[in-house]
Formats: C-alpha cells, sequence, structure tokens
C-alpha cells in the first residue's frame, strides 16, 4: 500500500529524515523490561519479587549444596546437566521460600549455562525474570556469554537463535551496546555451527541493528520536544513510527501516530483507539498494521505483524468464509516465522529412567505427543517393564486462544506442569478410569510444559488429552501442539 507512512519505514531503515557458574548472585534491575511477544506469558508475571539479600541467598545455597552434595561433587557433563534440570524442577515446585526459589533457580542456570544445556538454562532465567526484579537481558546475556563456550553441534545453533531473540530485547531497552554484543555472539556461533543460512540471516540483522541505532539516537531529541509541548504533526507521525515499529511500545505510539501528519498511520490508529467490539472492523484494524508491514527491517515488520496479529486473535470466533480463511492463513504465517525463528522442533523431549524416582537416566528420545499404552511390556529395550519412569518437557502451542481442559490419564502416577505450574499431581491414578483433569485458560503462544509419569508393577499407561472449545470432546494433544529447543 503506496503511503507517506511505508516510505516512512523504508527511509527509517535508511537512516533518511522521514517523518549459576558464571551468573550473577543478584542482579537488579537495570531498566524496565518490556516483555517479547514470542514469550509465554508466566501466570503472576506482573507480580515481581524483590531480590533476596545476600545473607538469605547465601543460607539456601548453603542448604542446597548439603541436600544435593553428591550431585554436586559430581562434575561430569552429564552429572552437571541432571543437577541443573533437578534444581529446576524444584525451583519451579518451591511456592514457600522466595529465597530459595531464587537461588534454585539462579544454580539451575549457571550449572545449565555451563553445559549448554539451553532449553534448561532459558526456562531458569526467563522464570527468574518472570518472578523477581532483576534484569532479564542482564541475565540472558551471561548465560549466552557462558554457553557459548561449551556449546558444540545443535546447541551452537540453539545459542545462536537465542542470542539473535535477545538483540530484539537490548533494542526495546536501548542498551544497543547489548545488542550489538549479542548479534557478534549469534553470528560466531553460526559460524561455528557452519549454518550459512542461519549467518547470513544474522549478518542482515546486524546491517538493521546499526540503521536502528542511528534512528534511536535521532528520535531521542525530537520525544523529548513532543513531551514539551511542541506542535510538529511531521515529528508525531515519526516519533509514533519510532515506538510502534521498533520498541513495539503501542501505548504510547499510537496516540502519536493518530496526532501525526501521515494519513495512512493516523486512519490505522483512529481506527485501534476507538476499539471496536465487531468482528469485522477488529479484522480490518488487523488488516491495517499488516499491510503496512515493510519486507524489511526485521523487527519492524514483526512488530507490525505481531499487533495486527493480536488483532486477528479478536476477530477470529466471529468470522466466517473467506475473512476466516484469510485470518487463518495469516497467523499460521506468524506461528511458522515464531518456530522458524526459535529454531523449534516437533516433539517433546522424553527422559526415560531406570527407576520411579527419576534418579537414573538411561536415554532421552523426542516422543511425537504423550499418548502410550505400554501394558505389560517395557517402554524401551534399556528399561525394564517396571518399576521406571519418563519424564517429557518441551512448549504446548495451542492452535487457538481460550479454555482449554487438559486430561492426565495414567497407571500409576503423574503430574504435569504448565507455564511453570504445577497443575496435576496425582500420585495414583491406577484407578481414576476418567483420570484428572485440570482447566487453564491459554493465550496464544508457546507455554513451557513438563509431565512427569511413573509405574511401578502391572501394566502401564500415560496419556496427556484436552477438550477445546472447537472439539468439545477429549481427545490425545496432536503431534502438532508440540515443540521442543534442541539440546546439544
Amino acid at each position: 500500500m503506496p503511503s507517506r507512512l511505508r516510505l516512512a519505514i523504508v527511509l527509517l531503515f535508511l537512516g533518511g529524515t522521514a517523518v549459576g557458574a558464571g551468573l550473577p548472585k543478584a542482579t537488579s534491575r537495570s531498566a524496565t523490561t518490556t516483555q517479547s511477544s514470542s514469550r509465554p506469558v508466566a501466570v503472576n508475571s506482573s507480580i515481581r519479587l524483590p531480590v533476596p539479600n545476600s545473607s538469605d541467598q547465601d543460607k539456601s545455597l548453603r542448604l542446597i549444596q548439603q541436600v544435593f552434595a553428591a550431585e554436586y561433587a559430581d562434575r561430569s557433563a552429564g552429572g552437571r546437566k541432571a543437577l541443573g534440570r533437578k534444581l529446576l524442577n524444584l525451583g519451579l515446585q518451591t511456592r514457600d521460600d522466595p529465597a530459595g526459589r531464587f537461588v534454585l533457580l539462579r544454580e539451575s542456570a549457571g550449572l545449565s549455562a555451563g553445559v549448554a544445556d539451553l532449553p534448561t538454562a532459558w526456562r531458569a532465567i526467563e522464570t527468574l525474570a518472570d518472578q523477581f526484579d532483576v534484569s532479564r537481558l542482564a541475565l540472558r546475556r551471561a548465560m549466552l556469554r557462558v554457553a557459548q563456550v561449551v556449546a558444540q553441534g545443535a546447541g551452537l545453533d540453539a545459542l545462536a537463535r537465542g542470542a539473535l531473540r535477545s538483540v530484539d530485547l537490548a533494542i526495546m531497552e536501548d542498551q544497543y551496546d547489548d545488542a550489538v554484543e549479542l548479534a557478534s555472539m549469534a553470528e560466531s556461533a553460526a559460524q561455528r555451527s557452519k549454518n550459512p543460512s542461519l549467518v547470513k540471516e544474522i549478518q542482515d540483522r546486524q546491517k538493521e541493528l546499526i540503521f536502528l541505532r542511528n534512528q534511536h539516537q535521532r528520535v531521542q531529541p525530537l520525544l523529548v520536544r513532543l513531551a514539551h509541548g511542541s506542535d510538529d504533526p511531521a515529528g508525531r507521525s515519526e516519533a509514533g513510527l519510532f515506538l510502534c515499529a521498533v520498541k513495539g511500545d503501542w501505548q504510547r505510539g499510537l496516540p502519536l501516530l493518530a496526532g501525526g501528519s501521515d494519513v495512512a498511520g493516523r486512519s490505522a490508529a483512529e481506527a485501534e483507539l476507538a476499539n471496536p467490539t465487531d468482528a469485522a472492523e477488529q479484522m480490518r484494524v488487523g488488516h491495517g498494521w499488516w499491510d503496512l508491514a515493510p519486507a524489511d527491517p526485521w523487527l519492524i515488520r514483526r512488530n507490525f505483524r505481531l499487533h495486527a496479529a493480536g488483532w486477528y486473535r479478536k476477530s477470529h470466533a466471529g468470522l466466517s468464509g473467506f475473512s476466516l480463511s484469510l485470518v487463518e492463513k495469516r497467523l499460521a504465517e506468524m506461528d511458522a516465522e515464531d518456530v522458524r525463528q526459535r529454531g523449534l522442533r516437533p516433539g517433546l523431549i522424553a527422559e526415560i529412567f531406570a527407576d520411579e524416582g527419576f534418579g537414573q537416566c538411561l536415554k532421552t528420545r523426542i516422543d511425537a505427543q504423550i499418548d502410550f499404552d505400554f501394558g505389560n511390556q517395557s517402554p524401551d529395550p534399556q528399561v525394564s517393564k517396571d518399576h521406571f519412569s519418563i519424564r517429557w518437557t518441551g512448549l504446548l502451542h495451542p492452535a487457538a486462544a481460550g479454555k482449554h481442559t487438559l486430561v492426565l490419564i495414567a497407571n500409576t502416577g503423574a503430574r504435569l506442569w504448565l507455564n511453570d505450574q504445577l497443575l496435576i499431581d496425582a500420585p495414583d491414578l491406577t484407578h481414576a478410569r476418567k483420570g484428572q483433569a485440570a482447566t487453564v485458560n491459554l493465550p496464544e503462544g508457546f507455554h513451557p510444559i513438563t509431565v512427569e509419569f511413573w509405574d511401578g508393577t502391572g501394566t502401564a499407561k500415560i496419556k496427556l488429552a484436552w477438550i477445546t472449545l472447537a472439539t468439545k470432546q477429549e481427545h490425545p494433544i496432536p503431534a502438532s501442539a508440540f515443540f521442543h529447543e534442541p539440546t546439544q
């Protein structure tokens, strides 16, 4: 769509005159964190606790090291990885001891980063940043610095993707020196992994980063003048574009665009600020931002399309026919881009243990979904048919936002965590024919999920199903809903 706003976007990119180990013991929040829309939103993420004082942290660390003295003594990569995951699980379960929770998560992140177990380290630091008043960017940077020393194989791709995701966070926090360091880290990891397409993607993003940093330096004085009452419609359009398109700050940027000189930007902003409730109007608001999204820079395209997707999801239930097909196609495009950008792969990571207490891991594999009836047989040739356990970890991605009833059926027992909350804790489901259920309201996006299952004697089975608003009936959660971050 030709418009002054599209020209502004192009000129913005060109810099024209358009309209744990290695982790800190306690990191204070250095800037207001803008939570990326690509991340799942943690339950009660708006309630952030203060960082526990050093004395309480030290006491908790001593207790943890005493309880897990044997595990800390195991310096092997496998031992550190297992301990990192164990501490993460305990940290997620600990609700009555903030200092203990903080240290468990911090230790998990440090241990996991030290052996390049990036999915565990990432989850630990993201939970820390959701729950405590710490700098998400500082934790990510520290974790990635540690991991880059030891990462290899698939872990290098995961490292590069993680660093690249953090570049966007650094830009939104106006930490451009950090963004440059993270982009360089991402490029180095991609080159070491010999992934030419990823190297090119990162190098393209580095070029964009230079222009965005220059634009930030140029727009800051303009924002100050507008804050002091400057009557400058062209300046309003430019500042509004920067806040919305670069920083993803739509709350501040929309009123500026609505009062700006650019016709297309003013029209799109006014349509949104009218807050329509009709599905067709909501869809048209989404179209407005989607059509304005440029091919480059990547961050601007993504911010526009993410914002459009939010309106598409609002309208979805009230659409039909071609309109519904178009909206679903564009939402699928966003999901596919998110999967690619994060380097996700289908399925869940399954750890198979030789005991019921998740103590001795004999094998790790990828399972498409959780729907097994082992009967009197072993789940794997390396494991006995009785007294074993399995832990699945990964991400759950619902096809549509809304209420979901999750159902866990098992013989003998099982637990389910979703978004770091323990939803189901059922030590004995043997005689519960319908299993145990929990109903949750899931927003769009990827949600961390962990399922633990253990079998005593007799037949063994485990199934994770759900009831959605679309199906109204219980059925196993399909393979298309599960993803995981690759490990080395």
